[in-house]
Order: C-alpha cells, then sequence, then structure tokens
C-alpha cells in the first residue's frame, strides 16, 4: 500500500515551469524563493549546516552530472560538516563552500563576485599569460612592453612564495570538468596577488633570473592571445579566422569571398563572443539536418530527473565548402 502511495506521489500532475521554490528559466533552474541572510553571523553553526544542505539539495536534484562526479554528494558533505567548527570569518565560510564545490568537478561551479574570495586570490596579476605545461608554469603571452618576462621563461617563484607551494593550495579550491580546464584554472591564479610591485624568480635558459615586477588588474586581461587580425589570408589558398571575435557577418563574408579556396583554419582558442558565428559555419559545410546541440536540463515537475533536449540545425547553404577545414582548439575553446 505504501509503495502504491509513493507511486501515486510521484506520477501526481504537477507544474511542469516552476514550483513555489524552483522555476525554470532558459533550462536552468532558478531558486527566487530562498530566504536571504544579508547579514549573517559567521560562529552560527546551525546557519552554516543550512547553507551546506542547501548546496547538497541543489546537487542532488538539479545537478545533471552527480552521476558522473568521482565522489558521491552525500559522502562529501558528510566529510566537511565536521570542518564547520573552523568557520568563523566570511573568508573562512567562501574558502569552505569554494572546497565542496570544486569536488563537483564542474567548471561551470564557483562562487561569483564575492570580494573576499576575489582578494584572497589577489585582484592583481603578473603581465603575462601563461600555460601548463609540463606541469610547469610558462609564460606563453606578454602584455605590456615593459615587462622583464621573455616568452618561454618558467615562473619558480611569485612574490617569494614557491610556484609549487601555491600550485599545492589551489588544487583544493580550483578545478576544470577535464584536467585541461583543472590545470589552465591553476597557471592562471598562481600569479595573481594584491600588490603592485612583487618580486619574481623564474627560470630562463637554465638560468635562475630574480627581478622585480610591475603588477596589472587581472580583470584587464585574457587568458588566450588575441592575432593582430582576426581574418588573415595566410596564402593565396589558405584563410585563417579567429572565431572568439567573429559574428555571423563575418563569416558570411568569408565563405562568399574565400569559397574557392582550398583551406581554411577555424581557430577556435578562445570562448565565442557570439555563437551565431559557429552556427553560421555550419550553414557552409554541412548538407544535411542534424543534431547540433544537446542539452540536459532538471524536469521541475519531479526533482532529480533530467531531460534531453535536441537542437536540431536546419541551415544550409550552397555551393558547400569543400575544401579542407583545419580546426584549432585548447583548453579556452569552451567552458569545458
Amino acid at each position: 500500500e505504501l509503495k502504491n502511495k509513493l507511486i501515486l506521489i510521484k506520477q501526481a500532475k504537477r507544474d511542469s515551469i516552476k514550483t513555489h521554490y524552483v522555476e525554470l528559466e532558459n533550462n536552468i533552474a532558478e531558486f527566487k524563493k530562498k530566504k536571504l541572510y544579508p547579514k549573517i553571523n559567521y560562529s552560527d553553526d546551525g546557519f552554516k549546516i543550512l547553507s551546506i544542505f542547501r548546496y547538497w539539495a541543489y546537487i542532488d536534484y538539479f545537478f545533471p552530472y552527480k552521476y558522473l562526479m568521482t565522489k558521491n554528494i552525500d559522502d562529501i558533505i558528510y566529510s566537511e560538516l565536521r570542518n564547520i567548527k573552523n568557520i568563523n570569518t566570511e573568508l573562512d565560510y567562501v574558502l569552505f563552500l569554494q572546497k565542496i564545490i570544486c569536488q563537483t568537478e564542474d567548471t561551470h561551479s564557483s562562487i561569483l563576485f564575492n570580494n573576499k574570495l576575489e582578494e584572497y586570490f589577489g585582484v592583481m596579476k603578473l603581465p603575462v599569460n601563461v600555460k601548463n605545461i609540463n606541469d610547469k608554469i610558462i609564460v606563453n603571452d606578454i602584455l605590456q612592453n615593459s615587462s622583464l618576462f621573455k616568452l618561454g621563461d618558467e615562473i619558480i617563484e611569485v612574490d617569494n612564495e614557491l610556484i609549487i607551494n601555491k600550485k599545492t593550495i589551489l588544487k583544493n579550491l580550483l578545478i576544470g570538468s577535464n584536467l585541461s580546464a583543472t590545470n589552465r584554472n591553476i597557471a592562471n591564479n598562481s600569479i595573481r596577488t594584491n600588490k603592485n610591485i612583487i618580486n619574481v624568480k623564474v627560470k630562463r635558459d637554465d638560468n635562475i633570473i630574480n627581478f622585480q615586477e610591475t603588477t596589472i588588474n587581472k580583470n584587464l586581461t585574457t587568458n588566450y592571445k588575441i592575432p593582430k587580425n582576426k581574418i588573415q589570408e595566410i596564402s593565396s589558398e589558405i584563410s585563417y579566422l579567429f572565431i572568439k571575435e567573429l559574428n555571423k557577418n563575418d563569416i558570411d563574408s568569408v565563405f562568399n569571398k574565400h569559397n574557392s579556396k582550398n583551406g581554411v583554419i577555424l581557430d577556435f582558442r578562445g570562448y565565442p563572443d557570439d555563437f551565431s558565428s559557429v552556427r553560421a559555419i555550419f550553414n557552409y559545410v554541412f548538407e544535411k539536418e542534424f543534431i547540433a546541440d544537446l542539452l540536459t536540463t532538471p524536469t521541475i515537475n519531479n526533482s532529480g530527473n533530467f531531460k534531453t533536449i535536441n537542437q536540431t540545425h536546419k541551415t544550409f547553404y550552397t555551393p558547400i565548402y569543400n575544401g579542407n577545414i583545419v580546426i584549432l582548439v585548447d583548453e579556452n575553446t569552451q567552458s569545458a
């Protein structure tokens, strides 16, 4: 009898768009009725327990990748509960939550617009872009002419702290959906600071070099190198496109003008500002209808279940582009 009642409850008709606490907007669950706590006593264990179980509910009922996580969300919450007693300040609190969030192993999971967390990582950065290459932090772009860095420098110390020690701390606070994204996030944050001038130690051509460097605002830079020209003719037969900086009109212009070329290089090493440019490429290189996107979204009327939405591409132009296409990707291609 109990089993039958539970089945009836599960199958009961409910609003498919919203409940009192949850609404579905653009296929994303929004929690608009949850009570906010603008003034918090960080020694209040009750509040901290409430916050951690709110997050548990978000993951357990509305996170489509919970079965792909290395750890079960129940085990994560249980193991972290014992650390609540160590939280006494706002910084303690956000670092505690950040550590839990990282264990979802999803690049999209993060705490946004929190000043304490930004200050912890640093609001300034060295005037360079870096990449993790063979587990070393290597300079791959220099962002101001006055910099003392050289391309290929391996950064050993930042503000008198060994980079290897900074990476060890950041591994528990930064995560990506894959190893490349995780290494990217750790590398980018390892060169952040709150100081305007800091000591730096690098390895260059087997020599150790120490110098002082002026820092820049970390929000004024990107994590990727932008080419001087977003559209280039490499030769009479090859065109190059930096997709991040292009829109649909740019794509239409290039393929109409260069349709007869033997090759096109599509550089996706940067998250596109306008996804219409990506879909515009489909118009010229595919001839048949196909599923362009698979979107997994929660079902509000049956919490804990999800559905898949197929987004089909149906627009095609003639003549189709029959030349060779080379696609360049890296950890900045999408939010993965």
